[in-house]
């Protein structure tokens, strides 16, 4: 994802973002069949072409970007649904039809999910902090590294900075949520749900470096060495 990400910023030719603009929600999809908290990798190629792209890149290709990419999700819609009815007999099942329940259970009526989302929130301390599986301690570049990539984000200017947030709340809050909703008895809980962020952590991390004085990076070696 983040190599045809990169060729779509350094493609010169309409068939070469043509050829990327599709194939980019074609992975995606894949991504998702692998585990279903991957989908968030689809919002992956804003984060990065956001940051790395100038202004020209987008006045020269959003409209071909568009219209590739688009043929792409229709595709991916596709294959997504000859898989799961292949596998399930359901073209987009859910967890009722697939399991027999209902794997996240959540009240009825719009007030009492947001009563419910700000009753979960303050357990936000834990997949952060906590000495026994908290982010910081388990695996310090994903916390730094996410970390960074806001600080960076935050230094856009314009309503590219603000779609960029948005996005990445996007990406941060799916995997966060099925942690904090899936806390029951014989569920999928786990942190390993936020792995699926590592490249962009990672990225974070890089993007630092080659913006930030020298400094600045050894006091970060330091803390991801120190973690």
């Amino acid at each position: 994802m983040f190599w045809l990400s990169v060729k779509l910023i350094r493609s010169n030719t309409t068939r070469e973002i043509a050829l990327f603009s599709f194939l980019i929600p074609v992975i995606a999809a894949l991504c998702y069949l692998l585990r279903p908290v991957n989908i968030i990798a689809a919002l992956f190629p804003f984060v990065i072409v956001g940051l790395l792209a100038d202004q020209d890149f987008y006045k020269r290709r959003t409209k071909q970007m568009l219209l590739y990419g688009i043929s792409g999700i229709l595709v991916s819609l596709v294959l997504v649904g000859i898989f799961n009815f292949t596998l399930y007999g359901f073209y987009f099942p859910n967890s009722m039809e697939m399991y027999g329940y209902e794997v996240v259970k959540t009240p009825d009526g719009f007030i009492n999910k947001i009563k419910l989302i700000f009753y979960l929130l303050p357990d936000i301390r834990h997949i952060l902090f906590s000495s026994e599986f908290g982010l910081l301690f388990t695996s310090p570049l994903l916390f730094v590294g996410l970390l960074l990539l806001v600080f960076q984000v935050f230094r856009l200017k314009g309503i590219k900075k603000w779609m960029l947030l948005i996005i990445y709340l996007l990406v941060m809050g799916i995997p966060t949520a099925i942690i904090l909703f899936l806390q029951e008895e014989a569920c999928a809980y786990g942190f390993r749900y936020l792995f699926v962020l590592a490249p962009l952590a990672v990225m974070g991390v890089v993007y630092f470096f080659e913006k930030a004085g020298r400094s600045a990076q050894r006091n970060t070696q330091r803390l991801l060495l120190l973690s």
